[in-house]
């Protein structure tokens, strides 16, 4: 029952992703979401590590704004 609990945020941080990239826009809880993801899911792997990384980068450069 653990695991299927800590593997189901991975595929709803791909979902997430999408829609910010889609939008432009991230929610804090949805900042804080995926900050979490990537600080304490060692189980993520290269390429969600990257999407991840992609919206964070997007953020800091203004391509996608904080609502």
């Amino acid at each position: 029952m653990i695991s299927s609990n800590t593997e189901r945020p991975n595929s709803n941080n791909s979902l997430e992703i999408n829609h910010i990239l889609e939008t432009g826009q991230i929610s804090r809880k949805d900042h804080q979401s995926l900050m979490t993801a990537l600080l304490s899911d060692s189980r993520l792997n290269d390429g969600d590590r990257r999407r991840i990384n992609q919206v964070f980068d997007a953020l800091r450069t203004g391509k996608i704004r904080l609502v």
